[in-house]
């Protein structure tokens, strides 16, 4: 599991941090996982992005001085529309996923739309069977 874990932040392009307690709490803030996200972040191999789930203090972390989603830093559980709140992350995660195209000289001209579900499809599928509703929200 751990040999796999591994292989998969290797491969990433974006990192999600689901931040709250259990995750503060976790083996992961202290594993070398953790450190090899940061460090393939700094080195630009890779976005890490921290998403507030619950209220925490997240200072003095390794993550601690990045943009974390929701923008505001409100915890998505703090909102009082959990749905507006998932669309902020969504639109966080959409900013960094056509960022990193950029960066990979993706050509403009085709539809960023599609070369965004196209991304995402990708990284969130791999090779693995999805159900019919997921595939709906993808396409």
């Amino acid at each position: 599991m751990k040999d796999e874990i591994s292989s998969h932040l290797q491969e990433a392009d974006i990192i999600l941090l689901l931040i709250s307690a259990n995750f503060l709490e976790s083996k992961y803030l202290s594993s070398s996982e953790l450190d090899e996200a940061m460090k393939r972040h700094k080195d630009n191999q890779a976005r890490v992005i921290p998403v507030l789930i619950r209220p925490v203090l997240y200072e003095d972390l390794p993550f601690e001085n990045l943009q974390p989603l929701p923008k505001n830093r409100l915890p998505i559980s703090q909102w009082p529309n959990i749905d507006a709140a998932f669309t902020e992350v969504s639109k966080g995660i959409r900013e960094a996923a056509e960022y990193i195209l950029e960066q990979r000289g993706i050509q403009q001209d085709e539809d960023k739309g599609e070369i965004y579900k196209k991304f995402f499809r990708e990284k969130v599928t791999g090779d693995r069977d999805i159900s019919p509703v997921v595939r709906r929200a993808l396409d």
